[in-house]
């Protein structure tokens, strides 16, 4: 029902959406801990990232934030709402990347030249939100001359 539907065509389609989803999250882990330049951190490095949660920091730093979590709210509810639906989709993009949000914040307190922050989470989130908006608007852009909506093609058996 769901290829009939003209959203989800063929099986290779479906495997491309979440391939887009997969490396949309490999290029916001490789660029925010990029340099790799690991190395030991402070022993309270843990404790100051999760207390910091300034939300002000540069223009650059906070639009970088946001711009970078897009594509995964794009990616996300682009992949998933088709097949499990709209409120699903949002909720499994918005759990699996404020899970990635965290980790690189985490994974950035081993990294000298990075400052970690639960602000940039924050933003993060932002970023997602926004693209899971966007995302939502594409998916009923492409069906509108179907006579369905997203969430009916979310439900349906296949």
């Amino acid at each position: 029902m769901l290829m009939r539907a003209g959203i989800l065509r063929t099986p290779s389609e479906i495997m491309m959406r979440y391939v887009l989803l997969g490396l949309t999250g490999f290029l916001i882990i490789y660029g925010s801990l990029y340099p790799f330049d690991f190395s030991p951190a402070a022993p309270d490095a843990i404790v100051r990232m999760f207390s910091n949660w300034k939300l002000t920091s540069s223009r650059g730093d906070i639009l970088g934030n946001i711009v970078l979590f897009v594509p995964w709210g794009l990616a996300g509810v682009f992949s998933m709402a088709p097949r499990l639906g709209a409120g699903v989709a949002v909720a499994l993009t918005a759990g699996l990347g404020f899970a990635i949000a965290l980790g690189v914040q985490v994974g950035q307190v081993w990294v000298p030249s990075r400052f970690a922050s639960m602000g940039d989470v924050f933003w993060n989130l932002v970023g997602l939100a926004t693209g899971a908006l966007l995302g939502r608007l594409l998916l009923k852009h492409l069906q509108s001359g179907r006579g369905k909506s997203v969430d009916k093609i979310g439900r349906a058996h296949v």
